[in-house]
């Protein structure tokens, strides 16, 4: 045989590599994982190998397809011969344990190794991955071939049949074999295996060429050999056919075959098979494992269409004919090998875990193993041990079967090893208690069965250990009381049950334990008294349901018992008049329902003027909006065709303008405007639904945010802006999700964050800078979970790392100083307990509690000195009740009132002196009322007066104490506000409802107090305050709205006694302070706000 060909043969062979099959500047555009998988495979399917890197090197490592990208960039870089990066890579994979393809990583370092040419590691590295997972095939074949490469040839001899024997369906194995017998010059065992790959993967490309060796080789069998030195196959007992062959007995004319395949290989095969059924059965691997399939062949009168289905894989346009017009014939062939096939080579002598002595073998399509177990061919059953196995090779299952059913303990393991179930069955019915398994191994439920039916205690935990539900099953229902609980182990629902359906009442809690939700539920219907509640215990929503539908009198009420909803539900549909009340008991909207479906609708203000008026029919048909004074200002509609629709807000100001339709709604582009006429937003509209792009605005025309969306979801890129027009966030959405990488920066465009989602949720590495653009703190998230936290000093190197296990552990962030600077415990992204933040010299800072993630009691931040600053209560999460902050002389700063989150009553601030400096009158949130500004001898400067949230007048008094009142004409206005003794109080300029230029406040005395200058509402440039002398008393260094710049605080007698630098709202930098002799006293460094030196 000429080398040539050998090396040829031995290309063929190596096929057993392991792979699963402008603002891009700031970030890459966002192309999912599996995209780019797909187009990284085509591209290395034309060798393209570098551009192919460049599609997975795209892939970020918190996607859930990082190791699918990471296996293949190891088979890239050693194609691209940069041997040592693959082999870095592969040591990351194999690191990562908890992959289904944690083995594939290990083959892939043996193949890298080979081509490196360190053959002999190579071969270490696959001898022990066989020793982990031994029926792994990959890790097989590529053995048997190393051995082959290290010219250790009966190694490989050996380890192909052995190979063959395990494996029969990889044609790998049957091509090699074919190789070792035609390299020794051995003709009908060369036929044999060759013949096996076109009869059982008769499309792939190694049938085709064999194909055509096999045609050749039947009319040319005196090629030049280069035997193997000292390898020799086992057995001469073919050599008589092989004399056969080589006379060419079957190419004569009177040599007869049947069919209309009459290549030359197919009468060389009619001769082998004749003779092989004249062969008496021996132990020689080639008559023990391929005799048997031919001889059936010619027993079951099968050579015909054995031979019209080997000219499958030929290319010739006759052939071609041939196979099309047998092809049904050829697929019932097709069965009958893989039959045959299977039936003469699924018994195996195994010695493994559970599995002792003769087994049978079952196998993928893909020709891995899928189970091996003990079987009673004579009953045609299962008997004995039984192991199934992942397509990776890992254990899938195993346990027992007992006359075909299965009996004792079972064991099922995920794909990466780790055991998901354990069962117990007696012949073949589930008994005992059955425990199920997270992904991180940590028990998921406890099911108990008895006589296959579930009976019993049942439990069900979180990830992390803790309880998530517990019930109790009776003849497989659910019976009795039920609990589900919030992740910190307190119950969040709770019924009962009755045959497997609620009954009685469900109680759902908020997460500090009152209750939330009452239900009444009748055979897993809910019938009867439904109530939503407050968390002061008061109704929120009350209603009647019948057969899980509402259905009656719908009441729906504010926190203090007032109404905000009633209407009429019959069965589940609205009908009739439905109220809508403003918090003042004012009526706001009346609308009309027939079948749930809206007729009409009738708004006021609340003032209780009629705002507008609209008609339906499935959509606005009609319209008709009104001035304060119940003048109309517009109207409009059709029931036919588009029109063009404008809105108003109650106070007069257009609200938007867009084209409408009465069957398809909002179409086109649509304009929003706040209540001072300012453009909003931009959005545009396809059949009622955002369709396109949509942009943002800030009240004084600069963009605030540019996203896209596609049938009613966000979708592409997303980016928001600070009002002076620097990038503030950007990312990519997909399907209305957050994907991809995800940047958010500092106002003077450092970065702040970078983040990586998919589907919504964080992924890998959440990554936090500095005001400097410096690694600050990376937190990890996998499965969905917090699972790590690692801070990093100035350097940026490591400064201290903290793990939680399943999701589970003490969250702890240092100082710069390595001091502990915030610690508590956290549950599966949930803060629980008491959380405490330290100061640099370790005094404390603040101080609270959590329960499931949600801030509850009594909160309290310090000054350094230990002082307290504020304090206040959380009801679930929102401010509530009284707050209070304070100066660092003990003075009281700041008093406000909360009801739920929401501000309410009146809110006061005050000087250092303890003189009233403001006075804002709340409602649920918004200023209603007035907005009164005192000098710091308490006196009033001005009162600002709003109507819900919207600013209307100014007014301040004259020495008499009169009003004298400043209308404000769509919240634009010069003021200039005096005290009641005629010195000028506040001068300032509002435009369309936001302050711009010179903002100045003085003093009772007529001399300057404080100012600075704003830009589009925002601080920009030096905020000065004087001392009552006229002297400068502190300049504060704004840009666009933050502290950035050096800021400066001065005695009285002119003297500099501070100053200290601002980078991006925080202190970074020297903070120096002086006596009143100007002389340095000290010197403090700041770091990211915080004290380093």
């Amino acid at each position: 045989m000429s080398s040539k060909l050998y090396f040829f043969l031995i290309l063929l062979s190596f096929s057993y590599l392991k792979t699963i099959a402008n603002d891009s500047l700031l970030i890459p555009e966002y192309v999912s994982s599996a995209k780019l998988i797909t187009e990284a495979d085509s591209l290395m399917s034309i060798d393209s190998m570098n551009a192919a890197l460049e599609k997975v090197e795209q892939i970020n490592p918190g996607d859930t397809n990082y190791y699918t990208a990471l296996l293949k960039k190891t088979y890239i870089l050693s194609q691209l011969e940069r041997y040592d990066e693959a082999l870095v890579f592969c040591e990351e994979g194999i690191s990562a344990k908890e992959i289904s393809d944690h083995q594939a990583f290990r083959l892939n370092k043996g193949y890298t190794l080979n081509l490196k040419g360190e053959k002999k590691e190579a071969k270490k590295v696959y001898q022990e991955l066989l020793k982990d997972y031994p029926f792994y095939k990959e890790a097989s074949n590529n053995l048997a071939f190393q051995h082959l490469e290290l010219k250790e040839y009966d190694s490989s001899y050996a380890a192909y049949k052995k190979h063959a024997k395990l494996y029969p369906f990889d044609i790998n194995a049957h091509f090699n074999l074919g190789v070792f017998a035609f390299n020794e010059g051995n003709l009908t065992e060369t036929f044999l295996a060759f013949n096996m790959i076109v009869l059982l993967e008769p499309y792939s490309d190694k049938a085709y060429r064999v194909l055509g060796l096999l045609n050749e080789l039947s009319n040319n069998t005196k090629v030049e050999i280069e035997e193997k030195e000292g390898f020799e196959l086992e057995s001469t007992e073919f050599d008589e056919i092989d004399l056969l062959i080589e006379n060419y007995i079957a190419l004569k004319e009177d040599y007869k075959v049947p069919g209309e395949n009459q290549l030359y290989f197919a009468k060389q095969n009619h001769l082998i098979f004749s003779q092989l059924m004249q062969t008496k059965e021996s132990d020689y691997f080639f008559n023990s494992y391929y005799k048997p399939f031919y001889e059936l062949v010619m027993q079951e009168d099968k050579f015909e269409v054995m031979h019209l289905f080997a000219l499958v894989p030929s290319q010739n346009e006759a052939h071609k004919e041939i196979v099309d017009k047998n092809f049904e014939k050829l697929k019932e062939f097709n069965s009958w090998i893989r039959q045959k096939w299977f039936n003469l080579n699924n018994t195996h002598e195994i010695n493994f875990d559970i599995l002792n002595g003769k087994n049978k073998t079952w196998y993928y399509s893909s020709g891995e193993i899928e189970a091996i177990g003990g079987y009673d061919k004579k009953k045609d059953q299962l008997n004995g041990p039984y192991i199934s196995f992942h397509e990776n090779g890992n254990i899938q299952s195993k346990g027992n079967y007992k006359n075909g059913e299965q009996d004792g303990n079972w064991k099922i393991y995920y794909e990466n090893g780790i055991l998901s179930q354990e069962i117990n069955y007696n012949q073949g019915k589930l008994e005992g208690l059955a425990k199920l398994y997270h992904e991180n191994g940590q028990l998921k439920e406890e099911i108990p069965f008895e006589k296959n039916e579930r009976n019993g205690d049942f439990a069900e935990y979180y990830m992390g250990g803790n309880i998530y539900r517990k019930a109790k099953y009776i003849d497989g229902l659910f019976e009795g009381e039920a609990t589900y609980f919030f992740k910190n182990g307190k119950p969040e629902y709770e019924a009962n049950f009755l045959k497997g359906k609620i009954n009685g009442e469900l109680i759902e809690r908020y997460a500090d334990g009152k209750i939330y939700r009452r239900e009444e539920f009748k055979e897993g219907e809910s019938n009867g008294t439904y109530k939503i509640l407050w968390e002061n215990g008061q109704d929120r929503i009350v209603c009647e349901k019948a057969n899980n539908k509402y259905n009656g009198l719908y009441k729906q009420l504010y926190r203090d018992g007032t109404i905000e909803v009633e209407g009429t539900y019959d069965e589940g549909l609205k009908e009739g008049l439905w109220k809508y009340y403003y918090p003042n008991g004012v009526l706001k909207f009346e609308d009309t329902y027939k079948k749930d479906q809206l007729i009409s609708k009738k708004a006021y203000t609340h003032h209780s003027t009629l705002w507008y008026e609209k008609e339906f029919k499935d959509r606005l048909i009609n319209y008709i909006y009104y001035d304060s004074e119940g003048k109309e200002i517009i109207s409009g509609g059709d029931k036919k065709k588009s029109f063009n629709l404008t809105e108003y807000h109650f106070n007069g100001v257009k609200a938007n303008e867009g084209a409408y339709h009465p069957v398809d709604g909002k179409v086109g582009e649509w304009r929003y405007f706040d209540e001072y006429g300012n453009l909003t937003q931009v959005a545009n509209y396809k059949n009622d639904k955002a369709e396109g792009k949509v942009v943002d605005y800030y009240p004084w025309g600069a963009v605030e945010g540019e996203y896209y969306y596609k049938d009613d979801k966000l979708e592409g890129i997303h980016k928001t802006y600070y009002g002076h027009a620097q990038l503030k966030r950007i990312g990519y959405f997909e399907d209305g999700e957050s994907n991809g990488v995800w940047k958010s920066f500092y106002p003077d465009g450092t970065i702040k964050t970078e983040s990586y989602y998919l589907n919504g949720e964080i992924k890998g590495a959440y990554k936090y800078y500095t005001v400097n653009g410096k690694l600050d703190r990376v937190d990890y998230y996998k499965d969905g979970f917090l699972q790590g936290v690692v801070c990093y000093d100035t350097s940026e190197s490591i400064m201290s790392e903290s793990q939680f296990e399943d999701g589970i552990g003490v969250y702890e962030l240092m100082h710069y100083n390595g001091k502990i600077a915030f610690k508590g415990k956290y549950i599966l992204n949930s803060s629980e307990g008491e959380y405490i933040w330290h100061y640099p010299n370790g005094k404390l800072n603040t101080q609270g509690n959590y329960i499931n993630d949600t801030k509850v009691g009594e909160w309290k931040w310090f000054y350094e000195d230990g002082t307290l600053k504020e304090a206040g209560s959380y009801e679930n999460g929102r401010h509530n009740g009284a707050w209070k902050e304070y100066y660092d002389n003990g003075q009281i700063s700041d008093e406000s009132n909360y009801a739920y989150g929401d501000l309410h009553g009146v809110d006061k601030d005050f000087y250092k002196n303890g003189n009233l400096s403001q006075e804002i009158e709340y409602v649920y949130g918004e200023i209603f009322g007035e907005h009164k500004f005192f000098g710091p001898n308490g006196s009033l400067q001005l009162s600002r007066i709003y109507d819900k949230g919207i600013l209307q007048q100014y007014y301040y008094l004259n020495a008499d104490s009169q009003k004298i009142e400043i209308d404000i004409p769509k919240g634009s206005i010069e003021v200039k506000a005096k005290y009641s003794n005629g010195n000028i109080s506040r001068v300032f300029t509002m435009k369309n409802g936001y302050f711009i230029g010179d903002y100045k406040i003085y003093y009772e005395n007529g001399k300057p107090y404080i100012e600075y200058q704003l830009k589009n509402d925002q601080r920009d440039g030096q905020y000065k305050v004087y001392y009552e002398n006229g002297q400068l008393k502190s300049s504060i260094s704004y840009k666009n709205g933050y502290l950035d710049g050096e800021n400066t605080e001065y005695y009285e007698n002119g003297k500099l006694k501070e100053k200290v630098i601002y980078v991006n709202d925080e202190k970074h930098g020297d903070e120096s302070k002086y006596d009143e002799n100007g002389k340095l006293i000290s010197k403090t460094r700041y770091y990211n706000g915080e004290k380093v030196l």
